[in-house]
């Protein structure tokens, strides 16, 4: 009885292991399958967990672009004021004032200062009238370059105001009766004016009057305004550029 009693208990002892590691490798499965799945979405009280929120693309063509930031208009140019306070300024530039002539060589003719060179001598004027008008005529020049032309000679003075200087800018017509072989501008009595400059942007115009003396009482003679108080000249010195325009 010994014996068999002893083979029955090693018999169950085998079974019990037996069984205990069907449980265990069961257990470590079950214990896998919960470590890789979500709490949320295998817990019946939550319900399914929530849907996981998309990262967006760079390549996503649902996502709009950033905005393209606008390019920065360049900055506008000064204008050239030519004449009195109060009067609108010249645009003498790119932009193409309207009141001014563009030849094809190159020259800027202001269309006023020439508009008074056309009325210089006639009989709806006086010779005082001349000598104010001439010195208007300078003050365009002068608005320019912000000063007077540099040589106080007849022949030099209208030189400039023709057109031979810098920036091509004309002033007064070459084809106007009054100017002589030489280049000269005469009176109403065929003398040539004289232009003495007083500083590098004051002068005065004189006509040698009906005598053709100079420093007689019968002189006409125009001063002309200093830049300050008449020509306003360039408006702005910082600019960039603007010498090249002309």
């Amino acid at each position: 009885m010994s014996k068999e009693l002893a083979t029955i208990i090693l018999a169950g002892a085998l079974l019990a292991a037996l069984v205990a590691g069907v449980f265990f490798s069961g257990s470590v499965k079950t214990k896998d399958v919960s470590v890789s799945s979500s709490p949320q979405s295998q817990t019946p009280e939550n319900g399914p967990g929530p849907e996981p929120t998309p990262t967006p693309s760079a390549s996503d063509p649902s996502e709009p672009e950033a905005a393209t930031p606008s390019p920065v208009p360049p900055k506008r140019l000064g204008p050239v004021t030519d004449t009195v306070a109060g009067k609108r300024s010249y645009d003498i530039g790119v932009r193409r004032d309207p009141r001014m002539t563009h030849t094809d060589d190159g020259k800027h003719i202001f269309n006023e200062a020439v508009d008074m060179a056309r009325r210089l001598h006639t009989k709806e004027i006086s010779p005082e009238e001349d000598a104010q008008y001439l010195s208007s005529i300078i003050g365009f020049y002068r608005a320019v370059y912000r000063q007077n032309p540099e040589a106080g000679d007849n022949q030099s003075v209208m030189t400039a105001l023709l057109g031979d200087n810098p920036r091509n800018i004309v002033a007064f017509p070459a084809d106007h009766p009054s100017l002589n072989e030489k280049g000269q501008l005469l009176d109403r009595w065929e003398s040539p004016y004289y232009f003495h400059p007083l500083s590098g942007t004051q002068m005065e115009v004189i006509s040698l009057g009906p005598d053709q003396q100079l420093g007689t009482n019968d002189d006409v003679i125009h001063t002309q305004r200093e830049a300050s108080h008449f020509f306003r000249g360039i408006t702005d010195d910082s600019v960039p550029g603007l010498d090249e325009e002309f």
